[in-house]
């Protein structure tokens, strides 16, 4: 498995790795959604079809090359380039330009987490009722985490940091 400098892992967690409930985010954090805006404008996102179905009107993101990871057959996405497995979305992904976010869900982090240089991920001060969860980024597992970020309080009072994430060993 070869490692990419440009694929990073993007998402936001509770203490307990857990990243959503019913298809929809655990917590909406103000400045968390501005995070993830300011990140992915303009580059690639990876999401899954269900991500997909979570967002406004069940449409891709504006302002960015939506890339659908989807077994289902014949599923297609207006606005969006819909691939079926890895080999089919490393073949897409050889002619893009920027940087490539991994935007979940547990299907989608799981089966790159493997692939991405590094990791961005928001963490928030609270345990959740989840039934979706991020892969563990530990040293254990090959990731260094070189910036811990600042506990901050939401302007909805939940406490989080944006922690930086980035691969010990090249696979």
């Amino acid at each position: 498995m070869m490692t990419r400098d440009d694929l990073i892992l993007l998402a936001s967690a509770d203490a307990s790795g857990g990243i959503g409930k019913d298809n929809a985010l655990l917590v909406r954090v103000p400045e968390d959604m501005r995070h993830f805006r300011e990140h992915t404008v303009g580059q690639t996102i990876i999401i899954g079809r269900k991500t997909l179905a979570s967002f406004k009107n069940g449409q891709p993101l504006p302002n960015r090359k939506n890339v659908i990871l989807s077994t289902t057959p014949g599923y297609q996405a207006e606005g969006a380039v819909v691939v079926k497995n890895i080999a089919e979305l490393f073949e897409i992904l050889n002619g893009v330009q920027g940087r490539i976010y991994v935007c979940g869900g547990e299907s989608v982090y799981r089966a790159l987490v493997g692939f991405c240089g590094r990791a961005v991920i928001t963490r928030f001060d609270a345990s959740c009722d989840a039934d979706a969860f991020l892969p563990d980024i530990s040293r254990e597992t090959g990731w260094l985490c070189h910036d811990e970020g600042e506990w901050k309080t939401s302007e909805n009072g939940i406490r989080f940091r944006i922690q930086e994430y980035e691969r010990l060993v090249q696979s």
